[in-house]
């Protein structure tokens, strides 16, 4: 059986959960670890221990355009230009937690990011999950090269 990989859970209940899991717990983007466990990696016979089990799904176009307007661009809308709605588009397995990501490098480095920056640091944090990287392939190119 195929392990669970991503979580889906209402902010009030995320919340409470965090407020109630124990010390050493930590909290990072997309997954939740316990005692160095990621959770979201355990099998279907750890999971049936659990009393919630929620699933995290990637932010639909419209999810992602409003947190990006909302971290990016103030709230104002009407900022958000037709490139980056299309580069939006194209990162498909993004959560609320890439936000977060991108959200704390600005708070640590402590200079905003333009709006086309933060969205390259989300384009960035898209590029690693697993699921993107495997979709890339490993190697040099895929094809025939042809010589004149």
């Amino acid at each position: 059986m195929k392990a669970a990989s991503r979580f889906t859970l209402p902010r009030r209940l995320h919340r409470a959960i965090l407020r109630l899991l124990p010390e050493g717990t930590t909290r990072r983007s997309g997954s939740v670890r316990f005692d160095g466990t990621n959770l979201a990696d355990l099998d279907e016979a750890a999971l049936r221990r659990f009393t919630f089990k929620i699933r995290f799904h990637p932010l639909k176009p419209e999810q992602r355009q409003r947190m990006f307007v909302g971290e990016a661009l103030s709230g104002d809308a009407a900022r958000l230009t037709g490139e980056q709605r299309a580069r939006l588009a194209a990162l498909d397995l993004l959560v609320p937690g890439d936000f977060a990501a991108v959200r704390r490098q600005v708070d640590i480095l402590g200079v905003p990011f333009e709006p086309d920056e933060f969205l390259s640091q989300l384009e960035s944090e898209h590029r690693v999950k697993p699921e993107v990287r495997q979709r890339r392939g490993i190697g040099f190119g895929g094809g025939t090269s042809s010589k004149a």
